[in-house]
């Protein structure tokens, strides 16, 4: 994801009137209580996954749900589906644009994620995450993605869904980065047809737009996208499914026809 070593660049209109501290201020309140009550409910049935797995899974995905649709209407994003979202057992690959896709594939799917290794040490959201039974990797480690790939295989055994952002890092939307083929391997070592979908924002008419308030990918912080992006009134977000799962036996191959695939399904965001 975005390098958040850098300072922002400064952009016009980018003090905040009151009516803005007032929304942020509202949403940051709402979206925690939203999460922490949603992840305690998480909690009370976690026991579960030792008696009754498929209860357990399919209880996590509910919540998962809830939660996406809780934090899109807070933050003020409508989300619009086109296309049939795959059932579990599932591999899923999507262009990868801004945190803000995960909320959007939370609602959809309910899925598991791998998300880089940095989030698990970041106050509450890394502790929620853990609890999500998100996997981590160190992209910095070569052979972490062999490791990850393993989890992501048996996860799939286990019946879930799971969702791959192969091009590793996140992009204005403009084009697909070519997607790194290593968490593919799965999919190839047991014959697994991988779905694949397409992602967009829009913003119509606003200031800054969705290429820099949704996407986040100009070197600026973490906390302080966030806090611009929740000083949106209101934005929207589009996800394209593929219509059919892409097989290959080669992972080269195959991160790349899907690449192709998510390409060709891209609308540029401006």
């Amino acid at each position: 994801m975005n390098d958040t070593g850098q300072e922002a660049l400064p952009l016009k209109g980018e003090k905040p009137g009151l009516a803005d501290v007032l929304r942020v201020i509202r949403r940051v309140t709402l979206i925690a209580a939203w999460t922490v009550g949603l992840f305690l409910v998480r909690l009370t049935f976690m026991p579960l996954s030792i008696v009754a797995r498929v209860t357990e899974r399919r209880m996590r995905q509910s919540i998962l749900r809830l939660w996406g649709r809780g934090i899109a209407r807070i933050a003020g994003m409508r989300i619009e589906v086109v296309g049939t979202p795959p059932a579990p057992p599932f591999l899923l690959v999507s262009n990868h644009l801004s945190y803000a896709d995960i909320v959007v594939y939370a609602q959809c799917l309910g899925c598991l994620f791998v998300s880089m290794a940095e989030v698990s040490s970041w106050p509450l959201i890394g502790w929620i995450s853990k609890g999500m039974n998100t996997l981590f990797i160190d992209r910095k480690r070569m052979r972490d993605a062999r490791r990850v790939a393993e989890l992501i295989q048996a996860s799939l055994h286990e019946g879930n869904g799971m969702l791959v952002f192969p091009e590793s890092v996140t992009s204005p939307g403009e084009t697909v980065l070519p997607f790194k083929p290593a968490l593919l391997e799965p999919a190839v070592a047991i014959g697994l047809g991988v779905h694949y979908a397409t992602l967009r924002y829009a913003n119509p008419g606003a200031v800054p737009p969705a290429s820099i308030a949704v996407c986040w990918t100009d070197n600026t912080p973490f906390g302080v996208h966030v806090l611009r992006l929740l000083r949106v009134p209101r934005f929207e977000a589009r996800v394209i499914f593929g219509s059919e799962p892409i097989a290959a036996d080669d992972r080269k191959e195959l991160a790349a026809r899907l690449r192709d695939a998510v390409a060709a399904q891209l609308d540029p965001v401006e």
